[in-house]
């Protein structure tokens, strides 16, 4: 009867002891899930708050990129109109001076029209006059002759000075073709150069958001983890302080 009684009482601690070992267990556990729990939010909100300023940055990015291309086509259509303004400028110009030239040339041509019609009247009186004084013809004809050379050279030097002005003219209308097509050209590397470098500070802006992105969620997240550590610690000190309590409870 005795070694019975004992028995069972040493079996009562023992299912003491188990049952408390599994409370511990369950209440342990629990607070594990609570804390997983607690982590998996605040990494679903940090999460989301870098996924909100990454597209936030992003966004940035893409509206400073369609002010640039907007820039670009404006200064491409301003340059577009001052070279079609320039040409047609230029091209009036020259309009101009060939319609001057021209008329310049009809009136020589005119002019040797009244020169051959006044030969034409002169021969005509040296012929009626040549019975009355043949002597006086010679000499109209000979002075005639030599007015007709004088109007004549000053007809070849006056054309030879119209195609010394029309070399002059192509001359000038290639140099200022070469200086239009040069100033295009040099316009043309100015947008280049000023496109490349807005691609290149636009990159260098999107890196360095990027960067300074990540460089607060790292932050975030140690500060995290350092008092998620200073919190189990907290509450590893604080399981086993109840342990032992349970213990000294099942031995008495």
């Amino acid at each position: 009867m005795h070694k019975r009684l004992t028995t069972t009482v040493e079996e009562d601690a023992t299912a003491r002891d188990n049952f408390a070992a599994l409370a511990e267990r369950r209440e342990r556990a629990a607070g594990e899930k609570l804390t997983l729990e607690h982590k998996l939010r605040l990494q679903r909100l940090e999460m989301a708050k870098a996924l909100g300023t990454l597209q936030a940055a992003h966004d940035a990015a893409a509206a400073e990129l369609a002010e640039l291309r907007r820039s670009a086509a404006a200064g491409q259509a301003a340059t577009q109109g001052e070279a079609a303004s320039a040409k047609a400028a230029d091209e009036a110009a020259y309009a101009a001076e060939h319609a001057k030239l021209a008329k310049q040339l009809e009136a020589m041509h005119l002019e040797l029209s009244t020169l051959r019609a006044d030969n034409r009247e002169a021969a005509a009186a040296a012929r009626k006059a040549r019975k009355r004084a043949q002597q006086d013809c010679e000499a109209a004809i000979g002075e005639f002759d030599a007015e007709m050379g004088a109007r004549h050279k000053e007809y070849e030097q006056a054309l030879t000075a119209y195609n010394e002005l029309q070399e002059q003219i192509k001359k000038h209308t290639a140099e200022a073709d070469a200086l239009r097509a040069e100033r295009l050209a040099h316009e043309e590397a100015l947008r280049a150069a000023a496109e490349a470098k807005r691609k290149a500070e636009l990159q260098q802006l999107r890196l360095e958001a990027a960067a300074y992105a990540i460089q607060n969620a790292w932050k975030v997240w140690r500060k995290k983890k350092a008092a998620e550590a200073k919190k189990a610690a907290g509450k590893g000190k604080g399981g086993k302080a109840a342990a032992g309590k349970a213990a000294a409870k099942g031995k008495k």
